[in-house]
């Protein structure tokens, strides 16, 4: 079962590190569609006001693309230091960019403004939560939430944090809260979702990665999480499968969906093809831990002692847990 549990945690760790990478592309110079630009032709129109550079950033921040955000929220705060829109617009950059103290440098501004200001406050809170810092974070996600209702983003945060307090309770009831109010975002449901995955209520967790693909089909980091859960238990092999290679072909993540297809195979019973694909799965990415941990588990069932003691010592070498026994296969 050794291998089933390092899935579980790698699932785990995936679905929680939501890591959004923005290109560095020039606001007014790439070929845009749909808000993006509507908000440039509106900058085009009106280049020396506030508000246009203010909604042209917003519509770069709901499509993740922070650099070209950042820009224009840049350019808005240039004609007008005290728009708190524009502060907290620049906050949300530099989290999304990895920069949290620049972040909340903008939100002391914001604050400066306005004390009460619930969308600022959130927003510490969640760079407070990024540098590690739990009970300032617990702290202003709270009072946020005294002021008004949480945004989307906080209230996911405020689950993370009360994971990360070991208070799984309180962050089931938040996770619950969170998909209640906000039953089409496919964010609620896949933190839910991987929330029910570390407490080990799988069937609960099958259901929130279902709704979070349905919200967004395009999602594989959920179709992933959903082909890894039917692999650990199981369960339909055929849909894993597919799932998994799916996401293969767009999102390689060092191989884990293509050797969670190999997985899904081999335990439908086509051994020798499953391992096979296994060996070509660590032949292209090299060390991936989960993927040597089947390939050892597979070469102890099959025979390859040979392959599986070289298995053996590499893993030893990566201070990854030690292969005990073979899963019931």
């Amino acid at each position: 079962m050794r291998a089933d549990k390092h899935l579980a945690r790698c699932a785990v760790l995936l679905g929680l590190a939501l890591v959004v990478t923005a290109g560095c592309r020039s606001p007014m110079n790439e070929v845009a569609v749909g808000p993006v630009a509507e908000a440039r032709q509106r900058v085009r129109q009106q280049p020396n006001t506030h508000d246009s550079w203010l909604a042209l950033g917003q519509a770069y921040l709901n499509e993740e693309n922070y650099n070209d955000a950042h820009i224009a929220f840049k350019r808005a705060w240039s004609m007008d230091q005290k728009s708190a829109p524009a502060l907290r617009g620049l906050a949300e950059c530099a989290l999304a960019l990895g920069d949290p103290q620049t972040g909340l440098n903008w939100v002391k501004q914001a604050l400066a403004l306005d004390s009460q200001d619930a969308t600022a406050i959130g927003l510490r809170g969640r760079l407070k939560f990024s540098q590690g810092d739990l009970a300032g974070a617990y702290q202003d996600l709270m009072y946020a939430r005294k002021l008004a209702s949480l945004a989307l983003k906080d209230s996911l945060t405020l689950t993370n944090v009360h994971l990360a307090q070991k208070k799984p309770e309180e962050a089931l009831a938040q996770a619950e809260e969170t998909v209640r109010r906000f039953p089409l975002e496919a964010h609620a449901h896949h933190n839910y979702g991987v929330l029910l995955d570390t407490l080990d209520r799988p069937r609960e967790a099958e259901d929130e990665y279902r709704l979070a693909i349905k919200c967004d089909p395009d999602l594989h980091r959920d179709k992933l999480l959903l082909a890894q859960l039917l692999v650990r238990r199981r369960q339909k092999l055929d849909e894993a499968r597919a799932l998994a290679l799916e996401v293969a072909t767009k999102e390689p993540m060092e191989g884990v969906p293509a050797a969670v297809a190999a997985r899904a195979l081999y335990l439908q019973g086509d051994k020798h093809a499953g391992y096979k694909e296994l060996i070509g799965v660590q032949k292209q990415f090299r060390y991936t831990p989960i993927v040597l941990l089947w390939i050892y588990e597979a070469a102890q069932e099959l025979g390859d002692r040979e392959v599986a003691e070289s298995v053996r010592k590499i893993l030893t070498q990566m201070s990854a847990p030690r292969p005990a026994a073979s899963d019931e296969s």
